[in-house]
């Protein structure tokens, strides 16, 4: 096989590669350069947006105690379901801290279990059951935790948070 010409210059005649077909545009319709798309925000060489920073409300130690005497009770989740709550309670936060949520009381609510086991464990972990459970809880019993987290996060987020979905009647 010989190698084509065009790399030095002007192809040969009759090479395959470099013949022009019927219907081909050619070279006669070459116009130029395609331009290159307007430079948006973000691309190579561009600054970033900055981060916007939630305010958050950090509790001292003192404050933390206040909270707790004022909101550790009996889980929330265990009952709204009827059921005996067989750990201790401990403090969640309805939104959280890595969304903004702040040590407050409005934010915290009782659980049974820690950020491992229990009720708090399966929030913590997302368990689908245990979030709509808790939603439902908030909703029902704790209007000031429902405002805080409405507040923060819309109703919208608040729901999609805790894995609230509607089903349509069918």
């Amino acid at each position: 096989m010989t190698s084509c010409s065009c790399r030095k210059g002007a192809p040969a005649a009759g090479c395959p590669r470099h013949t022009v077909q019927a219907g081909d545009l050619g070279a006669a319709s070459f116009k130029g350069p395609v331009p290159k798309p307007e430079r948006t925000a973000g691309g190579v060489g561009q600054k970033k947006a900055k981060r916007v920073r939630r305010f958050r409300v950090k509790a001292s130690p003192e404050r933390w105690e206040q909270i707790r005497a004022a909101k550790l009770g009996p889980c929330l989740v265990c009952k709204l379901l009827g059921v005996e709550q067989l750990l201790p309670s401990s403090l969640h936060h309805v939104v959280a801290k890595s969304l903004g949520g702040s040590d407050t009381e409005a934010n915290c609510v009782s659980v049974c279990g820690d950020g491992v086991r229990g009720h708090h464990g399966d929030l913590e972990a997302h368990v689908p059951e245990v979030c709509q459970v808790f939603a439902a809880a908030v909703q029902l019993w704790d209007d000031a935790a429902y405002a805080y987290a409405i507040d923060k996060l819309g109703e919208d987020g608040f729901l999609r948070r805790y894995h609230v979905q509607f089903r349509s009647a069918a």
